[in-house]
């Protein structure tokens, strides 16, 4: 049986640190946020952190299979798509890292999709989360 999950995405960008923060509300609340890390620099390479966090109760199950598919029309990523030999994995953290590169300046988006498996007592499911953050490129 297929579990709808809805997101609603909320940004809030770090003034003192190098954090873009992605904090959403699920209809099953297993996930507490999932954040990008790191001052993206234009005409430079930089390493694109993707977090997530299990809300308490739930964890993170890394037998389920995992995807990121970032898209950008500024962003150019290493790989079209992501899985699980790409992230490291903790019981309440998947933690993801890409290099990327943009060539200008200025407010930009980063889109795509995140899929992740989370269990608590009961039951285990896969959440799809969908990802559209505008970030400033410095």
């Amino acid at each position: 049986m297929k579990i709808a999950v809805f997101m609603f995405l909320l940004i809030s960008f770090a003034l003192t640190g190098n954090e873009v923060n992605v904090f959403e509300k699920t209809s099953e609340q297993s996930v507490s946020k999932i954040f990008f890390e790191k001052d993206l620099k234009s005409k430079e390479k930089n390493t694109l952190v993707v977090k997530v966090e299990a809300k308490k109760g739930w964890h993170i199950n890394e037998d389920f299979p995992l995807s990121l598919k970032p898209t950008s029309t500024c962003f150019k990523f290493s790989k079209e798509k992501y899985d699980k030999k790409d992230a490291k994995f903790t019981e309440n953290n998947i933690e993801l890292k890409t290099e990327t590169q943009c060539e200008k300046s200025g407010k930009t988006d980063i889109k795509g999709t995140f899929s992740f498996g989370v269990c608590n007592d009961s039951l285990c499911k896969k959440e799809t989360v969908n990802i559209e953050v505008s970030v400033d490129v410095k």
